[in-house]
């Protein structure tokens, strides 16, 4: 038995990036019984090793984790799903495999986050447009009241922001404290993540809970502040 199959190698000794190249190895070679010989050791942190091949293998190691008997559905310390990795580092074909074998597009993870929120929050569009294309729900809220465009505007990019409106997601809508994503993009967000939103009809004139305008929140916000941008959201002022 050569090295990449030798059990004797896999020992709670080696490290995870160790492992994950067995783990590649073996999946590239179909060794399904070396696959479950690692799909027991996990790391000290308790995350299977199914959500490290979902954030850092292929889709072919995530299959044959699958195959061999991983549950796609395995939550971490962290309450997170493998789908849940996979959407924040992962590829866009690791989760349409995550998704075929029946991971769960709507799980809740930390914070009570769907995939969608971790995609959107991390800026990884492909992952986005992959979620909604398998039916996610674009208006989910998370334990802090925000749903994946609330996030998107204030902390994700433009192209995430304009995936989600694309897919119907309401720019209107409004979290705790009255914000509307235009009023996140303002003050979090950058002048591309504004200007998609005003681009798509944001009311500039929408008022915070508080009474703010989006322009009074850009004001702190060097990104915006200092854009061709912060004009327009001016003009709400003289309406």
């Amino acid at each position: 038995m050569d090295d990449e199959r030798n059990p004797a190698l896999v020992t709670k000794g080696n490290d995870m990036s160790n492992l994950l190249t067995s783990l590649r190895c073996a999946a590239r070679k179909g060794d399904t019984l070396t696959i479950q010989l690692l799909l027991a050791e996990s790391d000290a942190y308790g995350m299977a090793l199914l959500h490290d091949a979902a954030a850092k293998g292929t889709p072919a190691t995530v299959q044959a984790l699958i195959k061999a008997g991983a549950d796609v559905n395995e939550c971490n310390i962290g309450h997170d799903t493998p789908l849940h990795d996979a959407v924040r580092w992962g590829k866009a074909k690791t989760v349409a495999a995550l998704v075929k074998a029946g991971a769960d597009i709507e799980a809740r993870g930390s914070a009570d986050r769907t995939p969608l929120h971790m995609a959107v929050e991390h800026g990884m569009v492909e992952n986005v447009r992959a979620l909604i294309k398998a039916g996610a729900d674009i208006e989910a809220r998370d334990l802090n009241d925000n749903r994946p465009l609330d996030l998107a505007a204030g902390g994700g990019t433009a192209e995430t922001v304009k995936a989600l409106i694309k897919a119907g997601a309401d720019i209107g809508a409004r979290e705790k404290g009255g914000l509307t994503p235009l009023h996140r993009a303002a003050r979090l967000g950058t002048a591309e993540t504004v200007q998609a939103l005003i681009d798509a009809g944001a009311d500039i004139g929408a008022r915070a809970g508080d009474g703010k305008l989006a322009a009074d929140l850009a004001k702190h916000n060097k990104a915006v502040r200092n854009h061709p941008v912060f004009r327009t959201l001016n003009k709400a002022r003289s309406d």
